[in-house]
């Protein structure tokens, strides 16, 4: 399947105009926007209305939502506790940014993480280590994996954590052929399984929004399928930012840095993705000092320690260490060497004594109770004596 035509090379402000009458945009950090949607249903959450569709790129998510074309098919979406789920916007088209797990009985989705990052020839890797969280995932039975109106028959989220105890991993979306895939379930398992034949569709690339359908007719399936080439740089005409925007009142964490909103930065400040970028409070170079390369990174280079040779001393046969050149070796003071060459030579080696040594050394008084509370004591004479053997005393 080609890649969408040059002519149709939108930035980021497609979305912020688009969007805009079905949610509100908040600004997590200075230039770096979300989408948070309004008016939706209490058990809603990405991926949930709709069904997919078997095409030559992988599950296609197909879905009646007026957003479906750009917030299930770019960008990444994450639950907040504070602003509930919104959506991060991305560069990278793909059928559908999801996570597949499956078992013989039950197929399961989840929108991938904030962390997942796309590089093209390699895939998707995680730029931090990320969980998925149950709430994410959608389950339903294998039988209705290709059927319409899929909410009807996704399972309740409470019984997700017995799911993905019982259910495998599978690839999801990757890059193959130059152009991103989301493979998924053997389309040949869901056939075996389910029951029933599972139809490819075409996806057929259209110039504006309002002519998104699925054609079907016959044996043939038709899927028209809005998908801007997002470019990464922006010209004079284009929008920056969204018309409004709500302030962030606390904030978020995720960690912006590592998503892919990153990319959003290169695009606002006309930067290469491999150009170097100098952290807040570094200090300029003097100049004439050789800089590397854009894109290289250079090692940072540790300061060398010289260790003092050692030196045997001869009056005491123990290995001293001699100062190095520009240190001040720390003696101890006069009033600490008078001060221990004064003390008895047991406490200054601390050898343990005898008790007999002990008691030596000891006051008399102190000795004489010393020995009293040692001797041993006669035992106590039980009070619970017998009647029987008082008597018997008394006869004798």
């Amino acid at each position: 399947m080609p890649a969408p035509p040059q002519a149709l090379g939108v930035s980021f402000g497609v979305f912020y105009s688009s969007l805009e009458p079905y949610g509100e945009w908040i600004e997590l950090e200075p230039q770096y926007f979300v989408w948070h949607p309004l008016n939706t249903a209490p058990q809603w959450r990405p991926y949930f209305y709709g069904n997919w569709s078997w095409t030559p790129d992988g599950w296609y998510w197909v879905s009646d939502e007026p957003w479906a074309w750009a917030t299930y098919h770019y960008g990444r979406w994450y639950f907040d506790d504070y602003y509930g789920w919104v959506w991060m916007p991305g560069y990278d088209w793909a059928p559908a940014w999801v996570e597949w797990r499956y078992s013989d009985a039950v197929i399961g989705w989840a929108p991938l993480g904030p962390y997942a990052v796309f590089r093209i020839g390699f895939g998707i890797h995680y730029s931090r280590s990320w969980v998925t969280p149950h709430s994410y995932w959608c389950f339903v039975d294998v039988r209705h994996m290709g059927g319409p109106r899929l909410h009807r028959y996704i399972h309740d989220r409470h019984y997700n954590s017995g799911y993905l105890g019982h259910t495998h991993s599978i690839d999801g979306a990757r890059y193959e052929g130059r152009r991103i895939i989301n493979r998924g379930p053997d389309r040949g398992f869901i056939e075996q399984r389910g029951g029933s034949r599972i139809r490819e569709a075409q996806i057929v690339d259209v110039r504006d929004r309002s002519e998104q359908r699925v054609v079907r007719g016959g044996e043939r399936e038709e899927i028209r399928v809005y998908r801007p080439n997002v470019e990464r740089r922006t010209t004079g005409s284009d929008i920056t930012r969204p018309g409004r925007v709500r302030e962030a009142e606390r904030k978020t964490r995720v960690e912006i840095g590592r998503t892919d909103l990153e990319k959003q930065t290169v695009e606002r400040q006309g930067r290469q993705p491999g150009d170097v970028r100098v952290r807040q409070g570094s200090q300029t170079p003097a100049p004439g000092t050789q800089q590397p390369a854009p894109g290289r990174v250079v090692p940072r280079q540790q300061p060398r320690v010289q260790q003092a040779p050692e030196v045997r001393s001869r009056e005491q046969g123990t290995r001293r260490t001699q100062p190095s050149e520009g240190r001040r070796e720390v003696q101890p003071s006069k009033e600490r060497r008078q001060q221990v060459q004064g003390q008895p030579a047991a406490r200054q080696m601390k050898v343990r004594e005898r008790p007999a040594q002990v008691a030596q050394r000891m006051p008399q008084a102190n000795r004489a109770e010393r020995v009293r509370s040692a001797a041993p004591r006669a035992p106590e004479r039980r009070a619970d004596v017998s009647r029987e053997n008082r008597r018997e005393r008394r006869a004798r």
